[in-house]
């Protein structure tokens, strides 16, 4: 048996943001394999946006790359995990 899970990752600075996605696999014998599975950047745009506004910005990345994981890949994703060092995004 095994059990797939998806972390992602998201930040965000001055000039860019983006999100990182990690395949967490779990097999029955207890050992835990991860891989990167998807990535996206954006380069911040030309009109200034502040720093919360570009965490926001990578969350939503985020949660866009995970509704496309999940229906592109062929695992059955137990849970989905979205990590972020922001506390507006958290808030």
């Amino acid at each position: 048996m095994k059990n797939f899970q998806l972390h992602h990752f998201s930040d965000a600075s001055e000039v860019a943001y983006g999100s990182v996605s990690y395949l967490r696999t779990i097999y029955a014998d207890s050992e835990i394999h991860c891989a990167i599975v998807y990535s996206k950047s954006r380069v911040a745009p030309i009109k200034t946006m502040t720093i919360p506004r570009k965490e926001l910005a990578a969350a939503a990345v985020s949660v866009q790359v995970d509704k496309t994981l999940r229906r592109e890949l062929d695992y059955q994703i137990e849970d989905s995990y979205f990590w972020t060092d922001s506390m507006v995004v958290l808030c």
